[in-house]
């Protein structure tokens, strides 16, 4: 069980299935440290106000310490994100991706180029699914090594995992690939549930029986890591409300 999960999706977003209150009351009975939530943005149908109304909730319930972030589509080879500046400076961190909702396949190139625009923006602490083969393929070498260079975290999604037709045929050796260019550079993934339902939340089994095929060790995923953790992310002393 991850006891850091910042990847969740409420009702919120298209795809979510339930309320904000219910997802963070499930991580804080699981025991979560910190928890964050990061509905889709306005390509896939969520509004700017959403994300401006962040400021409303505690920061804590009980132990669990709760971040307001969002998954946002890169938009175009200049890795534009589906977010106002206005928006993503209020936001505790920034999640970038490619879906299948919202956006236009590309080919390697026009992808590889954009998600590595993406990395640049100052923002973006996350990327999400970054070998989401099948349906938006990067060169993932080059994608990584842009990642460790600019201090941003590839995520290893176990909703991937959890969905096995979502491993498309390349998907574990770009996983794999990515995950020896971070140790090569002495940097980190993050691994995320992508939660859609409180079931789903901090819930990591699935990945166990590939940690050794993808090369995934517990010293390079940020997750066990807090002082590391709180160079990305404004995760303070945890405290009981």
């Amino acid at each position: 069980m991850l006891k850091v999960d910042l990847h969740n999706h409420t009702i919120k977003s298209s795809c979510g299935l339930c309320t904000v209150n219910e997802m963070i009351n499930e991580a804080k009975e699981r025991g979560l440290e910190v928890f964050g939530l990061a509905d889709h943005g306005p390509k896939c149908g969520l509004e700017d106000v959403h994300f401006q109304l962040y400021y409303r909730l505690p920061k804590y319930f009980g132990k669990t310490r709760v971040l307001f972030g969002g998954e946002f589509n890169i938009l175009d080879e200049k890795g534009n994100l589906d977010a106002k500046e206005k928006i993503l400076k209020k936001l505790d961190y920034a999640i970038a991706g490619f879906h299948s909702i919202g956006q236009e396949k590309n080919d390697i190139e026009y992808n590889t180029k954009a998600m590595i625009n993406a990395i640049k923006n100052p923002y973006v602490k996350i990327i999400s699914h970054p070998t989401y083969f099948g349906y938006f393929e990067v060169d993932i070498e080059r994608v990584a090594e842009a990642a460790c260079e600019h201090k941003v975290l590839l995520e290893i999604n176990i909703s991937h995992f959890r969905c096995e037709p979502k491993l498309k045929q390349g998907s574990i050796p770009a996983i794999k690939k990515m995950i020896e260019i971070i140790k090569k550079n002495n940097h980190f993934v993050i691994v995320n549930s992508d939660s859609h339902h409180t079931s789903e939340i901090g819930d990591d089994s699935c990945l166990d029986k590939f940690r050794d095929e993808i090369g995934l060790t517990d010293d390079i995923i940020i997750n066990n890591n807090m002082e590391e953790l709180k160079k990305y992310f404004p995760i303070d002393v945890v405290k009981e409300n």
